[in-house]
């Protein structure tokens, strides 16, 4: 089966394999697609200037560069998602300006002076009545909805 794949696997092949997962990255948008279809080109070029080239050992440095890229990968999105949580954390403590009467487990409206992840005012929630015009502070973020509590006069 070796000598089968050593023979007829050429350069070619690895470079199609290459251009379809960077093709196909297109519809995933994750960018992992794309790294694998780059290493897969890279095999291919090395193939085509090294023809002697065992197939085992294509396979096994298409598996190690793939894995580098993956691990890596990994790693730059944890920091990316890392960060984000960090700006969204930072926007938890914003306090707002009730707009419209928050009524207890009934929506109201509260305005933020600076964008809440893109707006000034928001839906709001809050357990116990709270009069328009009123401090209020975030406790959480449940979809489009602030749930909020009053800031102590």
């Amino acid at each position: 089966m070796i000598e089968f794949l050593n023979t007829h696997i050429l350069w070619w092949h690895w470079v199609v394999l290459g251009l379809v997962l960077v093709i196909a990255e297109a519809l995933d948008g994750q960018l992992l697609l794309f790294g694998l279809g780059i290493v897969s080109i890279l095999v291919g070029l090395l193939k085509y200037f090294i023809p002697a080239l065992p197939f085992t050992v294509e396979l096994l440095i298409w598996g190690f560069v793939t894995l580098a890229f993956f691990l890596s990968w990994q790693k730059i999105r944890h920091k990316k998602r890392l960060q984000k949580l960090k700006r969204i954390d930072k926007q938890y403590h914003k306090e707002g300006i009730v707009v419209e009467d928050i009524d207890p487990y009934s929506e109201g409206k509260v305005r933020f002076e600076e964008p809440l992840i893109g707006s000034n005012e928001w839906k709001a929630v809050a357990d116990k009545k709270i009069p328009k015009g009123a401090k209020v502070k975030i406790e959480k973020i449940v979809g489009q909805i602030v749930k909020v509590k009053e800031v102590a006069k």
